[in-house]
């Protein structure tokens, strides 16, 4: 009898081991999986981040270009590069917006983010179709010289500039900083657009 206990208590202790190295396994498991979530979920967002970067450096361009060169280059110059700048912002608010809407299906990593993600793309979105506009009420105003248009022109750049750094901001701290990306890192990267916009201006047409 006493043999048939020490063999069931045996039994028992076995059990309990394999169930606790099993339970240890797991825990490993989800730990590693954490680990590789959190990892995905800095580069889908730092790939997206990256986006909207892009998409501002390019707007800036025209925008700064356009501003600086409007009382210096010849007027059918000047009408050509605003319609550009027209096209390209135009494309722009498409890309922007179709990125907003897609986020879940895109990457589905940042999921838990994704209000604030879209929110700071739509905002992008709005800046890049008022810049369209203004692009094109003052290639109107370049081609017929109506005064309407200018004052139209201006009307659209209303804040335009706080709401980009609103949005960015929001990337960066709403989202960037709470995965855990070096947010400083971030802020430089933003804050070189201004200074590569300068320079690449000055690159094709001296200094101002």
């Amino acid at each position: 009898m006493k043999k048939v206990i020490v063999i069931g208590v045996g039994l028992f202790l076995l059990f309990v081991g394999i169930s606790v190295a099993d339970q240890s396994k797991q825990t490993d498991n989800t730990t590693a999986n954490q680990q590789i979530d959190k990892k995905v979920q800095q580069e889908e967002f730092l790939k997206l981040y990256r986006i909207a970067l892009s998409g501002i450096k390019i707007s800036n361009t025209l925008f700064y270009s356009s501003h600086n060169l409007l009382d210096k280059a010849d007027r059918a110059t000047m009408y050509d590069f605003l319609k550009n700048s027209e096209d390209k912002n135009e494309q722009l608010t498409v890309n922007f917006k179709t990125v907003s809407v897609d986020i879940n299906k895109t990457h589905p990593s940042l999921k838990e983010y994704r209000v604030d993600i879209a929110q700071s793309f739509d905002e992008l979105t709005g800046v890049f179709a008022h810049r369209q506009i203004e692009a094109k009420y003052l290639a109107d105003y370049l081609n017929t010289g109506d005064l309407e248009s200018y004052r139209k022109a201006k009307d659209e750049l209303n804040r335009t500039g706080e709401t980009m750094s609103n949005a960015v901001s929001r990337l960066i701290f709403g989202v960037g900083e709470k995965i855990g990306i070096d947010t400083k890192s971030m802020e430089a990267e933003y804050k070189k657009i201004d200074i590569e916009v300068k320079q690449d201006f000055e690159n094709k047409f001296g200094k101002l």
